[in-house]
């Protein structure tokens, strides 16, 4: 596939501003061959998926509030307010405590090549996020500027928010 540019995303979203779409040209062109998205196939279902998340590259914060997901144990909003904290945010529009965790995870990953993933918080989030690993992984994430779960509004930063 070729290279992403400001005239092919106006192409695909012809009523969002150039002066939005021109931010997403190099992070697209540095991110997508790292997940494989190099077909023409593979962009035109990352970008649609993008396109309805994001309403077409003009959002990286969610519109409403957040408040409908407050409680929603399966995104693992179990705090009071997780729900307006972790609301959706990036392209993806990535939503939930969880969620932000997984992101989180995947960044110290890439970042320090360890995997910080532990099976508890599948099967009991809430005392995970009471444990020293938790705390560990947090302080880890703080080194590297990518805490999305201390600092949720990082995911509507650039290159984060590709």
């Amino acid at each position: 596939m070729s290279k992403i540019t400001l005239q092919l995303l106006k192409k695909i979203f012809p009523g969002t501003p150039n002066s939005k779409l021109e931010r997403f040209v190099a992070p697209l062109n540095e991110i997508l061959p790292r997940y494989g998205i190099t077909t023409k196939n593979r962009f035109a279902a990352f970008i649609g998926n993008v396109g309805v998340e994001s309403d077409r590259l003009k959002a990286l914060e969610e519109y409403a509030s957040g408040a409908a997901y407050e409680g929603r144990a399966g995104l693992g909003n179990i705090r009071k307010g997780d729900g307006v904290r972790y609301k959706g945010r990036d392209i993806m529009q990535t939503t939930g405590r969880y969620n932000y965790w997984k992101v989180v995870i995947a960044y110290l990953r890439v970042l320090t090549g360890k995997d910080w993933y532990n099976k508890l918080a599948d099967t009991n989030f809430d005392k995970y996020l009471q444990s020293q690993e938790y705390t560990n992984l947090l302080a880890e994430a703080d080194k590297y500027n990518v805490n999305f779960l201390a600092n949720p509004e990082l995911l509507e930063v650039f290159p984060h928010a590709v």
